[in-house]
């Protein structure tokens, strides 16, 4: 299963190298897949390939999502392999941390088609809020559920909802971000969006 794991990783890699040649990296992200399917045919309960086989399945989405095709079947798979690699371990904080991201992409992807994704956001914020109490020192984790938090009040005010409430939560969450990280850009960069969406409310 360590062969079908390394495979796996390996092709990733590859996809990524070629993340500007289409087809190709598309095809590298397939056979990625099948040898993380093997991994984990052999090893059920095998969290890095789970995480691995996630992490694939969350770029088929985004890659969807860059071709205007719905992403939801990959983010789904994306989703129900992060649970399992969070259930297995769950201090996993690269699984936990993707779960996150993964739930507010699909926030982001039912927004622009025009549906209500209240659930979605809200749930990718719990899970961000699940890595910071994993990682309380850690001010990406902080500055990254504050970029969320601003993103679902940006979607509330544009269905005509009030924002106020998820941007007061995203200028608190900035504000630990930078207390943790004082020389973090990214820290700061999340405080300074969060009071200027509050502004542009």
């Amino acid at each position: 299963w360590r062969l079908w794991l390394h495979a796996g990783l390996l092709r990733c890699r590859e996809a990524e190298a070629r993340a500007d040649r289409g087809s190709e990296a598309e095809t590298d992200l397939k056979k990625s897949l099948a040898c993380f399917d093997r991994a984990l045919a052999l090893r059920p309960k095998s969290v890095v390939a789970r995480y691995g086989r996630a992490t694939v399945c969350h770029e088929l989405g985004r890659r969807a999502v860059a071709r205007g095709e719905d992403p939801r079947t990959a983010y789904a798979e994306a989703l129900g392999g992060l649970e399992r690699a969070v259930e297995l371990d769950p201090k996993h904080v690269g699984a936990a941390n993707n779960l996150a991201g993964v739930v507010l992409d699909l926030a982001a992807a039912m927004h622009a088609r025009g549906e209500a994704a209240d659930a979605e956001f809200a749930r990718g914020v719990a899970a961000y809020e699940r890595v910071l109490a994993l990682t309380p020192r850690f001010a990406e984790v902080a500055a990254n559920l504050s970029f969320a938090l601003r993103q679902w009040g940006d979607a509330r005010m544009e269905r005509g909802l009030d924002p106020e409430p998820e941007y007061e939560r995203a200028i608190a969450a900035g504000e630990r971000a930078v207390a943790l990280g004082p020389r973090s850009a990214l820290a700061a960069s999340s405080l300074g969006d969060a009071w200027q969406a509050r502004a542009h409310r």
